[in-house]
């Protein structure tokens, strides 16, 4: 059964003659309309386009994987109602070697015929992940020592500690990672690097941000963009988390030995999700954070299953509690402010 496309994407496949920019957001047909459109060409009764003719460059491997494999798909289902047709034989055959690749692997081709004249092996290749991952590493390594430096107070001598006091980048590099340790700030560093490289802007993407922030920085750091999605999180946290111990206590205090050995941490736990589920600043929620204490749970042997279901539950909703504390709460308000 034919597809029943939106009238922008049959514009987007019928328009020749002049340069199309399609803009679309993810999963709304992109591919499939490109696929389409290419399709069109390659039989057009009058002027068929030749597959050998066009250039398909993709971002991901994935993506040219997939619209090879749809316009073969569409070419061999073409053959079908015309099995005459030499023209779209030639372009099934043709499919193998057509120019449907990533944006690098198609930028490769002319290195890979031109090594000699570019002074490089026959061999040179692309690196894998796998294999960029401890050059970037060290890479990065060497620039934040650099960085440590180029910050350092020229006035202090050049011992470790003396090189961090006062230091902007020391600083930078304690807030990007809440337990103030180096060996995470590497692949912080790298993460960010690659997000960055997501937004058209990179690297001006971040000054626009600490605009942003830095225009809000008179209020509360829940008031802010970044604030506020922190602020959701800790709601929905604080909603789910309270049912899900609120139901386990009902089970527990019906069982005399299971009460004597629960029930006090996890109504704690479960008047801890509760506060937290009001707050309103940054101040409050870093309170409530530092004050909390993981209470022991009381010895019960023979546990039902369910009781232990619920011990279970309680265990995972405490490792959020401290994941949320050190990712977002180990800075004091005056820090954040």
């Amino acid at each position: 059964m034919e597809r029943n496309w939106t009238s922008a994407q049959r514009a987007a496949m019928g328009t020749l003659g002049r340069t199309l920019l399609i803009s679309a957001a993810a999963g709304s047909g992109k591919t499939a309309t490109l696929t389409e459109r290419i399709i069109r060409r390659l039989t057009d009764p009058v002027a068929p386009a030749e597959l050998s003719r066009l250039l398909i460059v993709t971002f991901t491997r994935a993506a040219a994987a997939e619209l090879r494999e749809r316009i073969g798909a569409a070419l061999t289902e073409a053959i079908d109602r015309d099995p005459g047709n030499r023209h779209l034989q030639n372009q099934l055959l043709g499919l193998g070697s057509a120019h449907i690749s990533t944006i690098d692997a198609f930028c490769r081709e002319p290195v890979k015929t031109h090594f000699a004249e570019l002074g490089l092996p026959a061999s040179s290749r692309i690196a894998d992940e796998a294999e960029l991952l401890p050059l970037c590493e060290r890479v990065m390594g060497e620039i934040m020592d650099e960085f440590y430096l180029k910050y350092a107070d020229g006035g202090r001598d050049s011992r470790a500690f003396s090189l961090l006091w006062g230091n902007p980048f020391a600083d930078l590099c304690d807030s990007l990672t809440p337990s103030k340790n180096d060996g995470e700030l590497i692949p912080i560093l790298l993460e960010l690097y690659n997000r960055l490289l997501s937004f058209p802007e990179e690297l001006e993407r971040l000054r626009m941000e600490a605009e942003a922030l830095e225009a809000q920085a008179e209020g509360d750091f829940f008031a802010s963009a970044h604030g506020g999605v922190i602020l959701d999180w800790l709601r929905e946290f604080s909603r789910s988390a309270s049912e899900t111990l609120r139901g386990a206590l009902e089970d527990i205090d019906r069982d005399e030995a299971a009460a004597k050995a629960y029930s006090a941490a996890f109504t704690a736990d479960l008047a801890f999700c509760r506060r937290l589920g009001d707050v309103t600043g940054y101040g409050e929620a870093f309170g409530l954070f530092e004050n909390y204490k993981n209470q022991r749970l009381g010895s019960l042997r023979g546990a039902d299953p369910l009781f232990v279901a619920h011990k279970e539950a309680r265990t995972a909703i405490v490792d959020d509690i401290k994941a949320l504390r050190k990712t977002y709460f180990a800075d004091p308000p005056a820090v954040v402010s």
